[in-house]
C-alpha cells in the first residue's frame, strides 16, 4: 500500500510548455523487482517500508517552425525504513536508512526534432541516468550512463499512402 502526495504546476503558451512537480510517497510492504544473474530471471521481494521524495521538471519549446526541443530533469531520494528479512530463519540485512536499489537520484533527457518537409522528419535524443545501488545494503553501485538515439522518418502520405511511413532508428549510438 502507499500514500502519494503530488504538487505540480504547468505553464503553456503558443511555443512553450513548462512543467514542475514535487512528490512525497510512503510505501508499506514495497515490492522491488531486480534481475538475478545467477537465476537468469527477475526476482520480486518485499523490502518493507520506503519513503521517497523528489521533483520533476520538463520544458518543451518550438523556437521556430518545424523545430521542436524538449528536456526533462528528475531528482529522487528513496530511503528504506526497515531492515530486510533475508531468509525464512528471520536473518536481517542492515538496510534501514539505505537507498532503494535501481533508483537513480538523477536523470536528465533532451530531444530535438526537425520536420524538413512533408516527407522527412529527423530527431536526436539523449538520456542520462545517474548511478544507482545494485544491492539492498548499498555496497555496490552501477555506474551512471548516457544513451544517445537518432531517428528519421519518411512519411508516404503525400504519395497517397496515408498512415504509411518508413522509419530508421539508431538506439545507443555511442
Amino acid at each position: 500500500t502507499s500514500k502519494n502526495y503530488d504538487l505540480g504546476y504547468r505553464f503553456t503558451n503558443a511555443t512553450l510548455v513548462l512543467q514542475a512537480s514535487a512528490f512525497y510517497n510512503e510505501f508499506d510492504n514495497r515490492i522491488v523487482s531486480t534481475f538475478d544473474p545467477d537465476l537468469d530471471t527477475f526476482v520480486d521481494r518485499n523490502v518493507g517500508s520506503v519513503k521517497s521524495t523528489g521533483a520533476e521538471f520538463s520544458a518543451g519549446w518550438e523556437p521556430i517552425t518545424n523545430l521542436s526541443l524538449y528536456a526533462t530533469a528528475s531528482f529522487l531520494n528513496s530511503e528504506l525504513q526497515d531492515d530486510y528479512v533475508f531468509n525464512a530463519a528471520g536473518a536481517l540485512l542492515p538496510t534501514k536508512g539505505k537507498k532503494q536499489v535501481e533508483s537513480p537520484e538523477q536523470m536528465y533527457s533532451a530531444r530535438a526534432s526537425y520536420t524538413f518537409n512533408d516527407v522527412l522528419t529527423a530527431g536526436i535524443q539523449a538520456k542520462y541516468t545517474g548511478e544507482r545501488w545494485v544491492t539492498d545494503v548499498n555496497d555496490l553501485k552501477a555506474d551512471a550512463f548516457t544513451i544517445v538515439d537518432l531517428d528519421a522518418r519518411f512519411d508516404f502520405a503525400t504519395f497517397g499512402l496515408e498512415g504509411t511511413y518508413l522509419q530508421f532508428n539508431v538506439t545507443n549510438l555511442f
